[in-house]
């Protein structure tokens, strides 16, 4: 499976054991698919001198 979709076994693992736990379908339902506090940073939450340089 993993050769054919061009995932890693471990994504593919995780995403089963997700299924099965019904966590993925839960925050489907509350309309969230990331985890609390994931994805990319802001910038200025990096470097607040940032903002002053535009």
């Amino acid at each position: 499976m993993s050769e054919l979709t061009g995932l890693s076994r471990r994504t593919i693992l995780k995403g089963m054991k997700e299924l099965k736990s019904g966590q993925a379908l839960s925050k489907i339902a509350e309309g969230k698919i990331r985890k609390e506090g994931g994805g990319r940073k802001r910038l200025t939450n990096l470097d607040s001198a940032l903002v002053l340089h535009f």
